[in-house]
């Protein structure tokens, strides 16, 4: 999986080959039931679930989504170590959450 940064995609820029996000949109209908689950190890799978959020085109055609979301999370520091987090805390995890859910998608996230 190759994607853009989430700032292109939502100008249709998606990349033309090995694309979750064109083949989404080139292979499902909105008759169908989409079930994704994101979990790309240092890959772009926030890139891909931001843009699920935020394309009406994409999240029209998923009804539900299972999501590793990588943030900082002060309780298990222990066990996982240092790293770059990118800002990411459990408060921008549950504002994604909410803005699939008003999406309409069922969304869940594991940490």
């Amino acid at each position: 999986v190759a994607e853009n940064d989430c700032p292109a995609s939502p100008q249709g820029r998606f990349t033309e080959r090995g694309s979750f996000l064109r083949l989404l949109k080139s292979t499902i209908t909105v008759d169908d039931y989409v079930v994704v689950k994101v979990d790309i190890e240092g890959g772009p799978e926030l890139n891909i679930v931001e843009s699920i959020a935020h394309i009406p085109e994409l999240s029209e055609l998923v009804d539900e989504l299972y999501f590793e979301y990588h943030f900082r999370f002060w309780e298990m520091a222990k066990y996982w170590g240092g790293g770059n987090w990118g800002g990411k805390t459990v408060d921008t995890a549950m504002n994604l959450m909410l803005r699939l859910r008003q999406a309409g998608i069922r969304a869940h996230f594991w940490i």
